[in-house]
C-alpha cells in the first residue's frame, strides 16, 4: 500500500474518532454520556474528552497498538510505514500517538479557522 496514503488515512481516521469523542454529541446522545461518565469518575479524564490534542494522542497509541499487536506484517500507521520493524512496538506506538495529536490539531485547526472566515463573509 502507498505510504503516503496510510498516512493519510491514518490522519483522518485519528481526526475523526476524535472529533466524535470530543465535540460530537452522538445518536442518543450517546458522546455526551460518555464524557459526563469519564468527568465523574475523574475530572482529569473529562478534560481528556475535551481536548483535541489530548485525546488523539490515545488514539494514535490505540491505533499503533492494534496495528503492532494484531497485524505486525502489515503497516497501517505512519511509524509503522517509516520505521516498521527496526524500533520496538512500544517506540512506535508513543510516535503514532504523538503523530495522530499534531495531525488531528493541525485538521481541526485549519477546519475551525475555515468556520471562523466563513462566519466573517456573512
Amino acid at each position: 500500500m502507498n505510504s503516503w496514503l496510510v498516512i493519510f488515512v491514518f490522519s483522518i481516521m485519528a481526526y475523526s474518532i476524535s472529533n466524535h469523542f470530543v465535540y460530537a454529541h452522538g445518536p442518543f446522545h450517546l458522546y455526551d454520556k460518555i464524557r459526563e461518565i469519564a468527568e465523574k469518575i475523574h475530572s482529569n479524564l473529562g478534560e481528556l474528552f475535551g481536548c483535541m490534542i489530548c485525546f488523539p494522542t490515545w488514539v494514535g497509541f490505540i491505533l499503533s497498538a492494534l496495528n503492532s499487536l494484531l497485524l505486525p506484517t502489515i503497516a497501517l500507521t505512519p511509524f509503522m510505514v517509516l520505521i516498521g520493524s527496526a524500533a520496538p512496538w512500544w517506540v512506535l506506538m508513543i510516535l503514532d500517538g504523538f503523530f495522530a495529536s499534531g495531525a488531528a490539531w493541525l485538521i481541526n485547526t485549519v477546519q475551525e479557522a475555515l468556520e471562523r472566515s466563513n462566519t466573517n463573509e456573512q
